[in-house]
């Protein structure tokens, strides 16, 4: 017996909890999908592979390139602000400059893509970018071409009918049960699924509210050091994680959104972040350590931070706003 030989397809997912790829075997497609110390597979034999249905679709995904790249440039930007009187100016040029292409090129060249069987219909989480996906077409369908034969004629004709992915099979079931017991067709495991429920966009609304008014409220008193400062600031924080929250009760209830609730998470993942940073920084300053030169307190927020934390709420806020808008279009 010999080892099979696997070949990574373009296109690779890696983000914070889990990844996603796609690999060529001899005669057939294996899609693996890793969470940390788990991983799934699925294989597709390309004789049985009837469509893969690419569709443009916005997909704002964080990978752990973005985020070493994220990371790196606010380290350095600490280290030089101090040497440089142009550093501010610099680092936040540059950290516009890329948030904008991320969230254009999430937001247009990005798309879903789907691979049809006789009986699955399964979707590829490592192709999520427009020219990914073309790279990925072109590798794999000589290869299907290969092991399927072509279809003389008009081809189109031919599938209409049939369609792709697996056949529905609940209507039969349903009208069976109506007609020999239409009393009890409510209570019946087969009865119609309710349909499904609009999505909810005031929760959405409110969440990216909370963004904007603690962005803005944080670059209006960004040089203040009062108490009452602190306690608005905390009292904004505490809104946007009542926002977020809200946001995982809809998502369980199908009213929002997946993407909503990704940047939910990233949002109260940074809030811990920064309020930690705080916390550590207030403890620092009190000690008189050299890292925090002329003595600060609990309520105070160097600008710095406070000014990472405006960016990162505006750009949440964005993203949000664009979720939204592109599921009413």
């Amino acid at each position: 017996m010999t080892a099979e030989r696997y070949r990574r397809l373009p296109g690779r997912r890696r983000g914070i909890l889990g990844g996603a790829s796609v690999w060529l075997g001899s005669d057939h497609l294996l899609a693996v999908r890793s969470m940390r110390f788990r991983e799934n597979y699925r294989r597709f034999y390309l004789r049985d592979v009837q469509a893969i249905a690419v569709a443009r679709k916005p997909r704002f995904h964080l990978s752990m390139r973005s985020l070493a790249i994220a990371v790196t440039m606010f380290w350095t930007y600490l280290i030089l602000r101090s040497l440089w009187d142009w550093a501010d100016v610099a680092f936040w040029s540059l950290a516009f400059c890329l948030a904008a292409a991320w969230a254009v090129v999430s937001a247009t060249f990005s798309c879903t893509c789907r691979i049809y069987t006789a009986v699955s219909r399964e979707e590829l989480p490592s192709i999520y970018r427009t020219w990914t996906a073309r790279r990925f077409l072109a590798k794999v369908e000589p290869l299907i071409t290969q092991a399927q034969g072509t279809i003389e004629g008009q081809w189109t004709e031919l599938a209409e009918p049939k369609g792709v992915g697996p056949s529905p099979t609940l209507p039969p079931l349903v009208d069976a049960v109506e007609t020999a017991q239409p009393a009890s067709a409510s209570t019946s495991p087969f009865a119609t699924p309710a349909p499904a429920q609009p999505m909810d966009r005031r929760v959405s609304y409110f969440f990216i509210a909370t963004l904007l008014a603690d962005a803005g409220f944080s670059a209006a008193t960004l040089h203040s050091q009062s108490r009452a400062v602190f306690w608005v600031q905390l009292g904004l924080m505490m809104a946007r994680v009542v926002a977020a929250i809200l946001i995982f009760v809809q998502r369980y209830r199908r009213r929002v959104r997946a993407g909503m609730q990704t940047l939910a998470i990233v949002s109260l993942a940074l809030t811990g972040i920064v309020s930690y940073i705080q916390q550590v920084s207030a403890q620092l300053s009190a000690s008189g350590s050299l890292l925090a030169p002329g003595g600060s307190s609990i309520w105070n927020r160097p600008p710095a931070l406070a000014q990472f934390d405006i960016a990162v709420n505006v750009v949440l806020a964005v993203i949000g706003l664009a979720m939204v808008l592109g599921s009413d279009s």
